[in-house]
């Protein structure tokens, strides 16, 4: 049984948790489609209906599970594994002033790209996989805070984004650009979806001048269960708060598109890694 993206425009409305809210639809998309192979009807918000990034898409590790035939959940994984900065880039640990006046620990990542989207600045930098696929990190910093986001709103700003980014001529842009570090958990209910019953999603992301770790779940269930002149710089997270994603070349679907404030920006535990 195939998956119907006609679903219309259901919210999913979060709350942002010690500085933090995420959505995945990567995840959510495979998870529907295992729930409809095995011959539950399920109807999704038509923003499902896009490519995956394959590579990443791959890592999915994916459990259905049916007692006496009937089905009970399904739960699709990513996990990234240690993702490291391209080579070309030499990141080193720097600090940076927040937008609430907070020093705190960042991540120098030296010149790359950086262009306004309605006047959010965005910018993006190549990592590569413990497998050495290439996938890249998206940064764009937000005016205001949020007390709760809705994933779809975080989708469409992230593929909005990226689309900005194409039409543009990024090469011309070249910024010294940092990132706070950051150590997250997330998790939180979604909707958008019918027919498997609810629909929650949970998060662990790590990223500092190492690399980044993401794990993305989504759990569907009957029940709860980025003359020399120096060039200019850029602060990510010095006007107001940060969302980052993660996308493959040809994809339209962005990897885990996550919120953060300054309450969340913090030191990496090693274990993370």
């Amino acid at each position: 049984m195939s998956v119907k993206y006609d679903l219309g425009a259901v919210p999913s409305v979060s709350p942002v948790t010690n500085g933090v809210a995420a959505f995945d639809p990567v995840t959510l998309k495979i998870a529907v489609e295992q729930v409809a192979e095995v011959g539950i009807p399920m109807r999704a918000r038509p923003e499902l209906d896009a490519s995956c990034p394959a590579k990443l898409a791959e890592l999915a590790d994916i459990s259905v599970v049916c007692d006496g035939g009937l089905f009970r959940s399904a739960t699709v994984k990513i996990d990234t594994g240690h993702m490291t900065w391209d080579g070309d880039i030499t990141p080193v640990r720097d600090s940076l002033q927040d937008y609430c006046g907070r020093e705190i620990e960042a991540v120098y990542l030296s010149c790359h790209p950086l262009i306004e989207v309605d006047g959010r600045p965005l910018t993006r930098v190549r990592m590569l996989t413990p497998a050495g696929h290439p996938v890249w990190v998206w940064f764009t910093e937000l005016a205001t805070e949020a007390e709760q986001v809705d994933g779809w709103e975080l989708l469409e700003l992230a593929q909005a984004s990226m689309k900005a980014w194409e039409a543009e001529d990024p090469i011309e842009h070249s910024t010294v650009v940092t990132v706070p570090v950051l150590d997250m958990e997330y998790e939180a209910l979604v909707d958008g979806v019918e027919g498997g019953g609810l629909v929650t999603q949970r998060f662990r992301a790590s990223m500092d001048e190492t690399g980044a770790h993401v794990v993305a779940e989504t759990m569907i269930c009957l029940g709860l269960p980025v003359e020399f002149t120096p060039p200019p710089r850029y602060d990510f997270g010095a006007q107001g708060p940060v969302c980052l994603w993660f996308s493959e070349d040809g994809a339209d679907l962005p990897f885990s598109v996550i919120y953060t404030s300054s309450e969340a920006w913090q030191d990496v535990d090693p274990d993370d890694f």
